[in-house]
């Protein structure tokens, strides 16, 4: 298994100016990002990392993420806000996991960095052909102020305990006309031991996600709930067991809201589909167990 870009290190994935160094370790003169190459190919800043996130959880999900009905309706949903409100330079998808949507991005033509902790998650992505991954965190960079136009936090940031920190940290490192792409699970009544499994911290309300997000310097341009046929279904299958533990009945991981076919399936990508087509058409909701956001630097 190896990654592909960028092959000899010629040019600095973060400003794009020329880079010196060897075939496993390269140096920007510029923004001074530093790399190296493992023995199996992945790009690494030498940082460890902590996160609240499952040892297996990288494994778990490739299991489920191409046939999930879930992952398609997010991918579909970060698409048409990326194309809603585009950035320049390469989307640097921060804790991106095994690369599903960072791959979505790439094929869509823009160029991508996958920015993630988990090590098992890098293998993944590079394994799915994703062109650049890197295993860190946006601090191991230690990129300067005003470096990059566009990072994204798919499902990231309620797994942080300090959340303001790394969005402000996001806001620092953004060019003036950067972007960052945001999605989270929605309401904390809809807590349940998939939240737990996953590691989560908290689920958020549009006001406490703006809250966050203006705390860290940036402005909201966009915010709207997604997934909002789920908003029953979870609450039904999941939030009410939890707090009753009579009824309550294991979740396997979270995978049983990611659809096995038949026609409660069918009947859930159909809402969704319409969900698509208000969200493509520009408007946005106000209600759904997820939530998307744009930000962008204040002035």
């Amino acid at each position: 298994m190896s990654i592909t870009s960028p092959p000899d290190f010629r040019t600095c994935i973060a400003c794009g100016w020329p880079s010196t160094g060897t075939e496993d370790e390269t140096s920007c003169g510029s923004c001074g990002l530093t790399l190296t190459r493992t023995a199996e190919g992945i790009l690494t800043t030498g940082a460890d990392a902590d996160i609240s996130y499952p040892d297996t959880g990288a494994d778990e999900m490739m299991d489920v993420e191409e046939s999930s009905f879930w992952f398609a309706h997010r991918n579909a949903v970060i698409a048409m806000v990326l194309d809603q409100y585009p950035s320049k330079g390469p989307l640097w998808d921060l804790g991106g996991g095994n690369g599903f949507q960072a791959l979505m991005v790439q094929e869509s033509g823009r160029a991508t960095v996958l920015l993630e902790p988990d090590l098992a998650g890098c293998r993944h992505a590079a394994e799915r052909g994703l062109n650049t991954v890197v295993n860190g965190t946006l601090e191991s960079l230690r990129l300067p102020d005003r470096t990059l136009g566009a990072l994204s936090l798919f499902d990231v940031v309620e797994h942080l305990p300090e959340p303001v920190a790394v969005l402000a940290e996001c806001r620092r490192v953004l060019r003036p006309d950067g972007r960052v792409y945001i999605t989270v699970p929605a309401y904390g009544a809809l807590w349940s031991q998939t939240d737990d499994h996953a590691g989560h911290y908290r689920r958020y309300t549009a006001k406490t996600l703006t809250a966050h997000i203006e705390q860290a310097g940036l402005r909201v341009d966009y915010l709207s709930f997604f997934f909002r046929p789920l908003v029953a279904p979870i609450a039904v299958a999941r939030a009410v067991p939890y707090r009753l533990p009579r009824l309550r009945i294991a979740d396997d991981a979270g995978r049983n809201h990611h659809g096995g076919g038949g026609l409660a399936t069918r009947a859930m990508e159909w809402l969704l589909a319409r969900e698509r087509r208000r969200l493509g058409a520009g408007r946005t909701q106000g209600f759904g167990a997820s939530i998307v956001a744009v930000a962008a630097p204040t002035s």
